[in-house]
Parts: C-alpha cells; sequence; structure tokens
C-alpha cells in the first residue's frame, strides 16, 4: 500500500453538512498497516443542513507512541454505521491538514 507522510501536521479540518441535517457520519483516517476491518479510530460527527468547518486534533486518530502519521494510506474516510436506517445524503468540502 502507497502512502503519504502527515507527521508534520497536528490537525484535519474539513466543511461539511448534510441535506436534511441530523445525519450521522464518523469521520477517519488509516495508515497502511492499519487492516480493512472498520477498527480504526473513527470520530462521530453530527451534521445540520448548514456548512460548518469541522476540525479534529489527529492524535484522536490513533494510539500514543505510534508512528501513525508517517504512514497515512486514506487521509480522511466518511463511515456510516449499519444501523442507519434512512437515506443519508452529506457534502463535503476543503479537507485540510494543517500545521
Amino acid at each position: 500500500r502507497s502512502s503519504i507522510d502527515l507527521s508534520k501536521h497536528q490537525t484535519l479540518s474539513v466543511d461539511l453538512k448534510g441535506e436534511s441535517g441530523g445525519e450521522i457520519v464518523y469521520i477517519g483516517i488509516k495508515d497502511r498497516n492499519q487492516v480493512d476491518n472498520g477498527g480504526e479510530p473513527k470520530i462521530k460527527v453530527e451534521l445540520t443542513n448548514e456548512w460548518k468547518t469541522y476540525t479534529f486534533n489527529l492524535t484522536d486518530f490513533y494510539r500514543a507512541g505510534t508512528t501513525f502519521l508517517e504512514r497515512i494510506y486514506i487521509p480522511i474516510e466518511f463511515v456510516f454505521e449499519p444501523t442507519i436506517t434512512r437515506d443519508e445524503v452529506i457534502y463535503f468540502r476543503n479537507v485540510q491538514y494543517l500545521p
């Protein structure tokens, strides 16, 4: 798996909104050594129907003592839980990794 080095960054910023408001999405990032089983850390976000900038500390996506950010395989993922009982539409823009 190819990867990118984001170790010089501290935060992930992304603009998000839901089509109706109330949509639930989980934001995650994954390094090249994590298996594709959904076990990576994710942050739950409940959206409104207006654009809002969300900023996440990158330390929330990995365990202390790892070199996770040196080998990012998936720089952002949007995960929907299978328990959701209705269609959800979300929009995103301006994905940025910031120092």
